[in-house]
């Protein structure tokens, strides 16, 4: 499982609010991945179905 995090981890695809969709799209084509959460700044942006709390 670890292995597959740090093969999915976006964040160094994430410059700005605006290249969320992108790490997105990235994410989704990793197999194995069931769902996607990325921050950047005061914007979310989220695949699959999940839960998000706040904190």
């Amino acid at each position: 499982m670890a292995a597959l995090v740090d093969t999915a981890a976006t964040g160094n695809r994430i410059q700005s609010a605006d290249t969320i969709e992108a790490a997105i799209h990235f994410g989704k084509a990793i197999k194995g991945v069931e769902g996607l959460a990325i921050m950047a700044g005061s914007r979310i942006g989220a695949w699959r179905d999940l839960d998000l709390v706040r904190l």
